[in-house]
């Protein structure tokens, strides 16, 4: 399913996104053990023109879940990013750049990006398994 309309309609309390999915059998991050276990790490990356003055969210829904993302972290703007203390299962990986400066779910016109390492515009699953960490989850934020 596409992300855009995964996040629609979407649960805000706080930093509550909702509704994301990923598709199986995508490639997958990098996955190690070390004193970087249980985290998702990688970089977002956005060339548009609305960032000025508004935060990036990045947020991981467990795939085929609802509700608020598991796991989120807010950046002043683009570059590294790490959600900590991930357990294991599959994770829906996004970012947006909060231009209503409501920490709530995506709006329509938000700028949003996914993990999409297979580039089919589809969100790609982040699979944790036995506390590795994920890395090279890489998000592009583009405007829409």
């Amino acid at each position: 399913m596409r992300m855009q309309s995964l996040l629609a309609g979407a649960v805000v309390t706080s930093l509550a996104l909702s509704g994301c999915g990923g598709s199986s059998g995508s490639p997958q991050p990098s996955a190690t053990l070390g004193p970087a276990a249980h985290t998702i790490n990688g970089q977002v990356s956005y060339a548009g023109t609305v960032l000025d003055g508004h935060q990036i969210v990045v947020g991981a829904v467990l795939s085929g879940g609802s509700g608020a993302p598991a796991y989120s972290t807010v950046l002043s703007g683009p570059g590294a990013y790490s959600l900590t203390g991930v357990a294991d299962g599959s994770y829906a990986v996004f970012a947006f750049i909060d231009q209503g400066d409501d920490m709530g779910a995506p709006q329509a016109t938000e700028p949003l990006g996914w993990y999409d390492a297979a580039t089919d515009g589809t969100a790609d699953e982040v699979v944790m398994a036995e506390g590795a960490a994920a890395i090279g989850v890489d998000i592009a934020i583009v405007d829409r």
